[in-house]
Formats: structure tokens, C-alpha cells, sequence
């Protein structure tokens, strides 16, 4: 491995490293042959956050990137997994993970910025100033998901979509109306504290009567874990790269109610998009049939879930619904 260090500014540092890619799972024609960029960046303080270090990884040299996957909440290593890297290199995406200490969740007050920031630089030190303004991909666990959350509603017109993942802690602020139009999952884990249930079900029911573009996807045997989270966020954010980008631009297309899938929250029976707005909104909005399928599976899951605790679970918790 080839690691070559800038100089730090006074307020970042940035370290550029260019490495041979590691094969993993990826095809092999290309992971023979090409070789990704890494880089990291330290964004300065500010308000709320005491530090904040983000890690880039892109195998799309040639090509320009269409999006930045976002990986929140798990820290730097998320960069590194092969699954994520399959994922972006077959997208043309990059992904970014970032290590925020401090009050990292409220991204107007501070963190937002820094992960604007960091992308900027990042557009300086490559051959790609396309990062600097690319659309979003929001995933995150916990924490990452509620930062994901108050990002939306803050910046709606830079996201793409967003994943909300079991959190328990929201901006309260009544969104931007954008926010509406951007395809969220809105996850939780049916065995998981009560007020982590109540909050994003109630976010969820609250702006899916408003008309937003957002699933509601229940997890039944599972507590605060992950393990199955990724797989899902995978197939939605494929589905919405293909109805929102084409292949020679980044600006988003726009989605709208009537288009898409729905799912049942109580029968879980998956169909087209059908009937008035009011009773549509009584269902989760995905964007096509392979997310609808995904969600499908996801919700009626049962059983042990890779790394869970296989001791018994404890005795289900209420999830009030939307009437």
C-alpha cells in the first residue's frame, strides 16, 4: 500500500491514500486491475461537534460519480466493507463514513456542515468537483439515522434518500416541505425500547399523512441490532437510483405519490400504487416491485438473526399504526 500525506491547514487535515483494492466478493476482471481512492479528512470544530473525521472511498476514476453513499453511525471502517464497495463501485457512487464526536444528530447546528465540508475537499483533492454538490444517499444505525432524519429536514434538495434505523431522538422542527418528496425507510425493531418504537412511528405516521414518500418497515424479532438493516437499505437505494438518475447526469428526477408501490401495515400484501391519496397514505410508499418485495420480506422475517442473542425474547411491545 502507497500512502501519500498532504500537509494540514491550520483547521483539517487531509491524508490521501491510493491502494491496491483488496478483493472481496467483487467481480474479478475489475478487482484485478483497478484501485481505489481513500482519503480522510478532519473537519474543524464547531458547534456541538468536538471532532469530526470522514473517510472516502471511490473506484470510479474514469468515470464521473452520480452520488455520495453516506455511511453514518458505525464510524470510518464502514468505507471498508466489501459489500458497500460492490455496491458503490457497480452505481458509479462514492461512499463516505464518517467518527463524529459531540452532538453529531443535529445536523443544522453544526454536523451538516462539517459533512459539506468534508465533501468539498474532497472534490479539491480529485479529479471529480462533481462530489462537491452530488446527491445524497443517507444510511444509517441509530444515531446515524437520526442525524440522517434532521438532514432532510433541513437540506431536503440534497438527498436522494434516507434511511431512519431504529433512533429514538428527532429534530422536532416541522420539516421543509421538500422533505416530503424524498423516498425515506423509516425503520425499527419490534423488540427494541418503547420510545425508540414511538418516535419513529410517530414520524413516520405524521409525515406519511402530508403525502411523504416514506415506508414504515416494523422488524419483528428483532431489538436494537443491525444485521439486516444494510441488505434492506441496499435494495431500496438501487431502486431509487434507477427512477431518479439516468446515466449522463446527476440531477435528480422527481417522485410523486401516484407512482410507486404500497405496502399493508397490518396485512403486509404488497400492490401497485391504487385509490385516492387518503387511503393510500394509510399504507408505506415504496418506490417499484423489487422494494416492495424487500419490504415484504423484512417485515414478516421471524426467527434467530445473524448475531442475535439466542436467549428469548422479550414479550412484544405495542405499535400504534396509522388509521
Amino acid at each position: 500500500m502507497m500512502r501519500y500525506a498532504l500537509n494540514p491547514s491550520r483547521s483539517s487535515r487531509l491524508r490521501l491514500l491510493i491502494a491496491a483494492l483488496t478483493v472481496y466478493a467483487a467481480p474479478a476482471p475489475l478487482a484485478q486491475t483497478a484501485k481505489p481512492i481513500v482519503l480522510e479528512y478532519e473537519a474543524a470544530a464547531r458547534a456541538g461537534v468536538t471532532e469530526a473525521v470522514y473517510r472516502f472511498w471511490s473506484l470510479t476514476p474514469d468515470q464521473p460519480i452520480r452520488a455520495i453513499l453516506v455511511l453514518n453511525g458505525e464510524g470510518r471502517k464502514n468505507a471498508d466493507d466489501p459489500l458497500w464497495q460492490q455496491f458503490a463501485r457497480a452505481n458509479h457512487l462514492a461512499l463516505v463514513a464518517c467518527l463524529i464526536e459531540g452532538e453529531y444528530i443535529d445536523a443544522p447546528a453544526g454536523s451538516g456542515n462539517a459533512l459539506e465540508e468534508a465533501l468539498a475537499a474532497f472534490a479539491r483533492q480529485t479529479t471529480h468537483p462533481e462530489i462537491a454538490s452530488a446527491p445524497l444517499l443517507l444510511y444509517g444505525a441509530s444515531a446515524g439515522g437520526e442525524f440522517n432524519y434532521n438532514f432532510v429536514i433541513w437540506k431536503p434538495q440534497r438527498v436522494m434518500a434516507f434511511i431512519v434505523n431504529k433512533g429514538g431522538y428527532y429534530n422536532q422542527q416541522q420539516p421543509d416541505p421538500q422533505a416530503y418528496s424524498v423516498p425515506g425507510f423509516f425503520i425499527l425493531g419490534l423488540q427494541d425500547e418503547q420510545y425508540r418504537i414511538d418516535a419513529v412511528t410517530s414520524m413516520y405516521t405524521e409525515g406519511r399523512q402530508k403525502g411523504a414518500l416514506w415506508a414504515l418497515a416494523p422488524q419483528p424479532a428483532s431489538g436494537h441490532e443491525f444485521s439486516k438493516t444494510p441488505a434492506l437499505a441496499r435494495t431500496f437505494f438501487q431502486s431509487v437510483l434507477q427512477l431518479r438518475l439516468t446515466e449522463s447526469s446527476s440531477r435528480m428526477n422527481p417522485l410523486n405519490e401516484s407512482q410507486g408501490w404500497l405496502g399493508n401495515l397490518t396485512t403486509h400484501d404488497i400492490q401497485p400504487t391504487t385509490g385516492n391519496s387518503q387511503s393510500r397514505r394509510q399504507s408505506a410508499w415504496l418506490p417499484d416491485q423489487a422494494s416492495a418485495e424487500a419490504w415484504k420480506e423484512f417485515v414478516l422475517s421471524d426467527g434467530p438473526l445473524p448475531h442475535a442473542q439466542t436467549a428469548a425474547p422479550p414479550a412484544p411491545v405495542q405499535m400504534h399504526l396509522p388509521q
